[in-house]
């Protein structure tokens, strides 16, 4: 999977309550944050906008270690496949395609 496959912005946000997991487990797995958050899948809590500073939108998930936030692009919605929402499009200041 090329950088720019995993650095994509999803095409949506996702709601509070729905779950979310790693877009490429073995990259968590490298960087430790399976071993620290846990493998998911997370519930979504809120979202906070990032926007302003030209960042994607992060996502308060409930952890193994309590609410954290985490980037929008580490993630994708449980019931997509492994890489799934990632391809080649360009991603807008505002984290949206």
């Amino acid at each position: 999977m090329s950088p720019l496959a995993t650095m994509t912005a999803m095409p949506e946000l996702p709601r509070p309550g729905q779950k979310v997991r790693w877009r490429n487990p073995t990259q968590a797995r490298a960087c430790g944050w399976e071993a620290v958050f846990g493998p998911g899948p997370y519930a979504v809590l809120r979202t906070v906008d990032h926007s302003a500073s030209g960042l994607a939108a992060g996502l308060v998930v409930r952890t193994a270690l309590g609410e954290r936030e985490v980037s929008e692009v580490w993630l994708a919605l449980a019931e997509e496949p492994e890489g799934g929402g990632t391809g080649s499009s360009a991603v807008l200041a505002s984290g949206r395609y």
